[in-house]
């Protein structure tokens, strides 16, 4: 069975060599960062922030004879998965509410981006993404 890396990755490689598509992987986290000295330490987060997708871009399309460029947001999640049904139960581990707020926050950038006009989805395939995107 094919992994969300897997697909993730067969995505960006084909997202590549098409050439209305130009997307990118959008790490995220953080770090710790020293001052030369040592001393002074700081935590710097990189990406786009909570809740931004796995692959942004832009897909080139052509409106009335001119090309306009259309934001690209894909949430890449292993085969089988669904978003959960409802929130967990009350009583539920903290590491377990976590992750619930993170797929929603998740659904909320791809629902922002859909409502601006974008094309944004959850995608568990190379097909689903490809869906998603319209190529």
């Amino acid at each position: 069975m094919a992994s969300e890396h897997s697909a993730q990755k067969a995505f960006l490689a084909f997202a590549g060599v098409h050439p209305s598509l130009r997307l990118f992987r959008n790490n995220r986290g953080a770090m710790v960062r020293e001052s030369a000295g040592g001393s002074k330490r700081g935590f710097v987060r990189y990406g786009l922030g909570e809740g931004a997708s796995d692959v942004i871009g832009f897909r080139k399309c052509e409106v009335a004879d001119e090309y306009v460029a259309r934001f690209v947001a894909i949430e890449f999640k292993p085969p089988g998965w669904k978003f959960p049904a409802r929130p967990p139960k009350p009583g539920a581990s903290k590491a377990t509410w976590k992750a619930y707020m993170r797929l929603v926050m998740q659904r909320e950038f791809i629902e922002d981006v859909t409502a601006a006009g974008g094309l944004a989805g959850f995608a568990r395939s190379l097909d689903e993404a490809r869906e998603i995107v319209g190529v």
